[in-house]
C-alpha cells in the first residue's frame, strides 16, 4: 500500500501481512520515521484505508 505521490518522489509504502504492518519505506518523508518504526516493530495492526488517511503517529 503507499500513501502518497510515486510522480513527486514523496511516498511511503507499506506491506501489510495479515493485517499487521510487516515493513514500510519512506521516500522523502522525513517527518514519519519514527512513526514507521513504531508501526513496524509493534506489529500494528491496521487497514490499508487507515494507513493512506491516518496520522501515523496515532496508528502506532
Amino acid at each position: 500500500m503507499v500513501r502518497g505521490d510515486l510522480a513527486s518522489r514523496e511516498f511511503t509504502a507499506f506491506w501489510l501481512r495479515d493485517g499487521e504492518v510487516a515493513a514500510a519505506m519512506n521516500v522523502n518523508m522525513w517527518d514519519d520515521g519514527d512513526a514507521l518504526g513504531a508501526l513496524v516493530d509493534g506489529r500494528a495492526k491496521v487497514t490499508a484505508e487507515q494507513l493512506k488517511t491516518a496520522d501515523l503517529a496515532s496508528l502506532a
